[in-house]
């Protein structure tokens, strides 16, 4: 078995038709991102708390409550895509994270918001400015984006530079969120 470490990655808050906030938390083994997981509380209009994980990895994560399994992801949520036509990725970990941001602002995320029955409308989200998780593990340096309403994080972005001497290149993947 895999030692998983579980670090936190960001502290939000939300309000909008209430009032909650959260941290979200990486889950890693050797290094790499697995999942993420969120424990947020809300205050208004109830007082409630929730929690919500999100796989990153087809690794078998899960997450056991008094010997009752309470989630048990079945394959990532991320689809990795190869990143065409990209300059190669940097020899500098500084200056991969520089091209991990460029590349980060090229893309975009909207939500669909359905509270509402007669109406279908997209939020555009906005990309955070610093990723919420950065790492190196083996032949791979990247790191996870948020795009968020608000603060909120909604869909995650996942850049890795795959430096193994077969493949140089880079990959990206999206994850909802929520």
């Amino acid at each position: 078995p895999t030692v998983l470490m579980i670090e936190p990655a960001m502290r939000w808050s939300y309000f909008d038709n209430g009032r909650y906030y959260g941290d979200l938390y990486v889950i890693t083994a050797q290094k790499r991102p697995v999942a993420v997981f969120a424990l947020f509380r809300w205050f208004h209009p109830v007082v409630r708390a929730y929690a919500c994980a999100t796989s990153l990895d087809n690794a078998n994560v899960v997450a056991r409550r008094n010997g009752k399994i309470l989630w048990q992801p079945h394959s990532s949520a991320v689809k990795w895509e190869q990143l065409p036509n990209a300059e190669p990725p940097s020899r500098s970990r500084p200056k991969r994270l520089v091209q991990m941001r460029r590349i980060a602002r090229r893309l975009s995320g909207e939500v669909s918001d359905r509270r509402e029955a007669d109406r279908h409308m997209m939020k555009k989200l906005r990309l955070l400015s610093q990723p919420i998780y950065r790492y190196s593990a083996d032949d791979a340096d990247g790191a996870i984006f948020a795009f968020a309403n608000g603060t909120t994080p909604a869909v995650l972005l996942c850049v890795e530079a795959d430096l193994s001497p077969n493949t140089i290149g880079w990959r990206y993947g999206f994850a909802r969120r929520w």
